[in-house]
């Protein structure tokens, strides 16, 4: 069984292609929006979206830092990611 269908396993919907690719990045640190583009290769709009729906689930939060917004696991997010991928 592979990462994906364990992540909607256990929060009992789908995610998105996107928003896996988002959470998983994510896995790997805390990362501005200019770095989560570039790692998924998708367009703003969708990974605006992306964070929004983590974001609203629970899964990630944001903070600004220098000016910039950065975007990290929540503690929520961490503990469900790495329980995915033993």
């Amino acid at each position: 069984m592979n990462a994906r269908t364990l992540i909607l396993r256990k929060f009992n919907r789908r995610l998105s292609d996107l928003q896996l690719l988002v959470l998983l990045e994510l896995g790997n640190g805390p990362a501005g929006f200019a770095h989560l583009l570039a790692a998924t290769e998708a367009s703003s709009s969708g990974v605006w979206n992306a964070l929004a729906l983590i974001q609203s689930d629970g899964l990630a939060r944001s903070e600004s830092v220098g000016g910039r917004v950065i975007y990290s696991l929540s503690d929520m997010g961490r503990e469900n990611l790495l329980e995915v991928l033993k």
